[in-house]
């Protein structure tokens, strides 16, 4: 357990930025259709999308992280 906390640890920028990609991939093609028959499904993906981008831009700012220079 202590070294999947210290592999979490050195890679939480890559590993949160998948993780939010992933999640909303998935909730858009499990909800896919529902999305097209219930406008609830679709604010309920764009919230998650705004709370998940918002979590990530406050979580970046208080560890320091910089985008990866070409």
């Amino acid at each position: 357990m202590k070294k999947l906390v210290g592999v979490w640890k050195d890679h939480e920028q890559v590993l949160s930025f998948l993780f939010i990609i992933v999640y909303l991939n998935s909730f858009f093609f499990i909800f896919e259709t529902e999305m097209r028959d219930d406008w609830k499904y679709s604010v309920g993906w764009l919230i998650q999308f705004f709370g998940l981008c918002t979590y990530y831009g406050l979580r970046a700012r208080k560890k320091g992280w910089k985008l990866p220079k070409r």
